[in-house]
């Protein structure tokens, strides 16, 4: 009789397969935010773009997942900067209170020029970006992006 992989065995594989696929060569504008800064701005290594809508189920899930992994990205050189497409920052300051990293929102939720440049299509989005602002990776979780940048923290390309 055969031997079956195990279900953690496949699960390992189904991880690897997808930190195996190469993101498409796209480099992201260097947005100019309301307080003047500019994404490059927050960038050391790189630079982890979330988007997401305080009211999505999903996105308050991950909101969670980053307050836990937010600190070891930062020191790894990756830190956090959140888009959020809500329509009304106050619904969003009220659902996701004040986040330890920087929250932009210009209340044009799907018509804005930052989620129309990134052709985000689902929330929550999340994406590796290199020091020049280059797409490295994008995930559909914050367990993917951990995962990636595990195996990826030291290359700086």
């Amino acid at each position: 009789m055969p031997h079956l992989p195990s279900q953690t065995t496949i699960l390992l594989l189904l991880c690897f397969s997808v930190l195996a696929q190469k993101a498409p060569e796209f480099v992201f504008p260097n947005f100019e935010f309301p307080d003047g800064t500019h994404l490059k701005d927050h960038s050391d290594k790189g630079v982890i773009l979330v988007y997401g809508d305080s009211s999505c189920p999903a996105c308050k899930k991950a909101q969670g997942h980053l307050k836990i992994r937010h600190e070891r990205w930062k020191e790894w050189g990756f830190p956090i900067v959140y888009m959020a497409l809500d329509s009304d920052p106050q619904d969003l300051k009220q659902n996701f209170g004040i986040p330890p990293w920087p929250l932009y929102c210009d209340g044009k939720s799907w018509d804005s020029p930052w989620v129309i440049a990134a052709d985000i299509h689902a929330v929550p989005t999340l994406y590796v970006l290199s020091h020049n602002l280059k797409l490295r990776f994008k995930a559909e979780n914050v367990g993917q992006m951990d995962l990636w940048l595990l195996k990826n923290k030291s290359d700086s390309n």
